[in-house]
């Protein structure tokens, strides 16, 4: 087997970061989108339930368990496939859940 060029990795459909820096702005980019992903998601996934528990379920959903998982996996998918992979992945996931 051969190794592969630069080129050629970036052309794999999800494949890795090619350098330190494609890593560290991944990772950045990230984190942010997936926090803003997770408190949009989190609050509106979690509408129903009357006054006194639905309010309850946004605020848990929206505020705590919405921001943690979203932060942690964009940071994670940003830090291995990089920013331009996990931006394209968010905004396909906010399109298809949220919209």
């Amino acid at each position: 087997m051969r190794e592969l060029q630069n080129n050629e990795v970036e052309m794999i459909s999800g494949g890795w970061t090619t350098s330190v820096n494609d890593t560290i702005e991944g990772t950045a980019w990230g984190l942010g989108d997936g926090l803003t992903t997770g408190i949009a998601i989190g609050g509106t996934a979690t509408s129903s339930g009357g006054l006194g528990f639905g309010v309850i379920a946004q605020a848990v959903g929206g505020l705590l368990v919405g921001p943690l998982v979203g932060g942690i996996f964009g940071t994670l998918a940003g830090a291995i496939f990089g920013k331009d992979e996990v931006k394209a992945t968010l905004a396909h996931y906010r399109e298809n859940i949220h919209g």
